[in-house]
């Protein structure tokens, strides 16, 4: 990957410009946004068809996106023609391959490949260690407390939910071309339905000092980070102050349980 260095040398001959030119336009953008003259010099970049990934941490590119999203950001100003010739050829996505398929190049726009390189790296691996830990978390101390058989216990899962969870195994059981989940329950249940079993009447006893610092804990943590999970389940990227304070919230539960694991996991 290239550094900052070669992103001013490939910016500067995108816009044809050179160095002082350059500095200029950055301290510009700076000024618009306002930002440091590293974060304008990347919205510059952005800005003119330069993909990032290729010179940018996922860190330092989810603190542009949250630049051009989630504020006021002055429009760029006209292409030159050289410029407008570059862009022509990045406004689709190049060939590249996802766990040995190639995906021909064109088959996304260059926006959906940068969200989708961006999402891979950073979003859907934070989301699957929270929801499973999660999981884990909550049925391996209630084996604890109550025994394997805990599912069971109409004080802990309420009829509404054990429904939908069987409904979910059921479908699973006739769809045989498919791979299968955990077998326990709670690898069918959603956010919602863990909430539902931490507040229930045995669940408060559980899930109280230590475990969780306050009775509404988790649930507010879930509430925090549900609408983002629920947009990234549906193929859209996050902004990148969402993915800021989804790891915010993520860090919070990781830093929670690490000194209350449940001694094995069922």
């Amino acid at each position: 990957m290239w550094g900052k260095r070669e992103l001013r040398a490939h910016l500067q001959e995108r816009l044809g410009v050179g160095e002082r030119q350059l500095q200029r336009l950055v301290a510009k953008r700076a000024a618009e946004l306002p930002s440091t003259t590293d974060e304008a010099l990347y919205v510059r970049a952005h800005e003119n068809g330069l993909r990032l990934q290729n010179y940018l941490t996922p860190m330092q590119i989810a603190d542009v996106r949250a630049l051009v999203q989630g504020r006021s950001v002055a429009p760029a100003p006209a292409p030159t023609p050289r410029t407008a010739a570059s862009r022509k050829s990045t406004t689709r996505s190049p060939e590249f391959i996802v766990d040995a398929i190639t995906v021909p190049a064109g088959v996304l726009s260059e926006r959906h490949f940068r969200d989708a390189t961006l999402m891979a790296k950073d979003v859907y691996p934070l989301l699957y260690a929270f929801e499973n830990s999660a999981r884990e978390f909550i049925d391996g101390h209630l084996v604890v407390t109550y025994g394997s058989d805990w599912w069971d216990d109409s004080k802990l899962v309420s009829t509404g939910v054990r429904r939908t969870v069987e409904i979910s195994r059921r479908a699973e059981r006739e769809n045989r071309t498919h791979g299968a989940r955990n077998a326990r329950p709670i690898y069918y249940t959603t956010f919602g339905d863990l909430v539902s079993i931490v507040e229930s009447e045995n669940g408060r006893k559980v899930f109280k000092p230590p475990l969780f610092p306050r009775a509404t804990w988790f649930t507010e943590l879930v509430k925090s980070s549900e609408h983002s999970r629920n947009i990234v389940a549906h193929m859209n990227p996050l902004s990148g102050h969402d993915i800021k304070r989804l790891r915010i919230d993520i860090a919070d539960w990781m830093n929670q349980i690490k000194g209350h694991l449940p001694p094995t996991v069922p």
